[in-house]
């Protein structure tokens, strides 16, 4: 075997690892893209269930319902 067949050898085997690896990444980044997503339907439901859950508090309060308290609610920016 020659240094020119070894080289080229080299060369396959690293243009190979190369393409797996460029796939791979593609695949996470594919992956990353579709949690995010899910992330932000996830984001915008909790903030409707958390206007209406302060709706209906407030409601029942003016109509003189008394709220029990729950320890840890609301829940403050800093511990979300």
């Amino acid at each position: 075997m020659s240094a020119s067949d070894i080289i080229m050898a080299v060369t396959a085997l690293l243009g190979g690892l190369g393409g797996g690896i460029k796939w791979m990444l593609h695949r996470f980044d594919e992956k990353i893209d579709a949690m995010e997503a899910r992330l932000d339907v996830l984001e915008r439901r909790e903030r409707i269930y958390l206007r209406r859950i302060y709706a209906v508090e407030a409601a029942a309060r003016a109509a003189g319902v008394p709220i029990p308290e729950t320890p840890g609610w609301p829940i403050e920016e800093d511990e979300a």
